[in-house]
């Protein structure tokens, strides 16, 4: 058990005698408080004419207010740091939830280019090269690509009249054009 302290102090002018289980230095802060207190009390007007018991209410209420008010603070300073440990602690989850994450993409990401590598290996890096249609058409049939026809009045086919690769309707439009030119001709 802690040992009890007893000390001498002047409060108003009065030696008193004051003991408590706390250092001597608290008891000293104490005794200096309520001092600087009961001074503050006779700036007051009116305070020297008030009886000895209405002065100690007087400090009483003053000391109390004095209570009240740093109760107040501290509950409020408790609160915050409350609010703010609340918040440290969703931002730690937050933070791990996050690594979680990143570590499973990692993993992912090796995976996909495990995947890759193994798939380059087993298929020539010629297969990945786009073609264009007309080097697909020509791969796929180089005969037909180059084949050229004559019309029968003895000229070379245009670009796209060789038929096969101009779309139906433009092979109805063409028919209707000839037979207008030769109208055309019979006409003249």
């Amino acid at each position: 058990m802690a040992e009890k302290n007893t000390i001498k102090v002047t409060i108003d002018g009065k030696s008193i005698s004051i003991g408590g289980y706390e250092s001597t230095e608290y008891l000293e802060h104490v005794a200096f408080y309520i001092n600087n207190k009961i001074g503050e009390m006779k700036e007051l007007p009116g305070y020297s004419r008030q009886s000895a018991e209405m002065k100690i209410i007087l400090l009483a209420l003053n000391v109390a207010d004095d209570y009240y008010k740093a109760k107040t603070r501290a509950d409020a300073l408790e609160e915050d740091i409350e609010a703010k440990d609340g918040e440290w602690y969703s931002a730690k989850q937050d933070l791990a939830n996050a690594q979680v994450r990143i570590h499973e993409l990692e993993r992912e990401l090796a995976s996909r280019a495990g995947a890759a590598a193994a798939y380059e290996e087993k298929t020539p890096a010629a297969a990945y090269e786009e073609k264009t249609p007309a080097a697909a058409y020509k791969e796929k049939a180089p005969a037909a690509a180059d084949k050229t026809e004559e019309r029968k009045d003895g000229s070379a086919p245009e670009s796209g009249e060789d038929g096969g690769s101009r779309n139906p309707d433009r092979k109805l439009n063409d028919k209707y054009l000839k037979r207008s030119r030769r109208y055309a001709k019979t006409r003249s």
